[in-house]
């Protein structure tokens, strides 16, 4: 239980100066990829990976390098 705890208490992302983490990326299509409910969130992204001038390191969605 107390692992489901310290999840819930994690936040959405983590970025620096070169790098952004999250689970799915921030999408070209999103308009909002903070909120945790959109199809193109950064929970739930299929998409396209935006180009945000940092490096973004997804958890689940694989993608090709150009």
């Amino acid at each position: 239980m107390r692992d489901v705890k310290w999840l819930s208490e994690l936040p959405l992302f983590w970025e620096n100066d070169n790098l952004f983490i999250s689970h799915a990326g921030i999408s070209e299509q999103s308009v909002n990829p903070f909120k945790e409910d959109v199809k193109f969130g950064i929970l739930w992204n299929r998409g396209t990976i935006k180009n945000i001038n940092k490096l973004q390191i997804i958890g689940h969605t694989p993608c090709e390098l150009p």
